[in-house]
């Protein structure tokens, strides 16, 4: 992540680094399907659809989309990891105007920013909406909730560490 802010990173390590993340999101948005939670994969299919549309309005094709490696599929998640899983997901949103600020010097127009909030989805609802979700699940649930948002950073810092052994090169 820290390579996003840097200031010779190019179009063709920001595709890859979109690439990588649509391979994890994709298997998520359908675990919180499976679990039946609608808000949240509501929330996370609208992630799944700015990575899809930041790629291709970077010039990849569908089929080069689809190409893309995906995680294997997540275990069945009860509503306490589904929370701690939106903790995470819904918590990185909340940066994610920096991101782009940063992104913009490097890359300007050439690149598309919609996952990271630069198509206008306000992200301060979602996370209202989560945090009372949180309250209601209350102390009972907090240690599995806590114990589930480590795991999905470990996830997330694992599958995102292939990333450079999927490297791109810059023109």
């Amino acid at each position: 992540m820290t390579r996003l802010l840097q200031a010779d990173y190019c179009v063709g390590e920001y595709r890859t680094h979109l690439g990588r993340l649509l391979g994890l999101y994709e298997p998520l948005e359908q675990a919180f399907v499976w679990a039946g939670e609608p808000g949240h994969s509501v929330a996370l299919r609208g992630r799944v659809t700015a990575l899809r549309n930041d790629l291709c309005r970077m010039g990849a094709t569908v089929e080069e989309v689809d190409k893309f490696e995906r995680r294997r599929p997540f275990p069945a998640l009860s509503e306490p990891r589904l929370l701690g899983y939106a903790y995470v997901v819904f918590g990185s949103m909340l940066g994610a105007r920096i991101i782009v600020a940063r992104l913009r010097e490097s890359l300007g127009e050439d690149a598309s920013y919609c996952f990271y909030g630069a198509d206008g989805v306000e992200t301060g609802d979602l996370w209202e909406s989560l945090c009372r979700c949180l309250e209601q699940a209350g102390i009972a649930s907090a240690a599995e909730i806590s114990a589930s948002a480590g795991e999905m950073f470990d996830v997330y810092a694992e599958w995102m560490s292939g990333e450079t052994a999927h490297g791109a090169l810059c023109a």
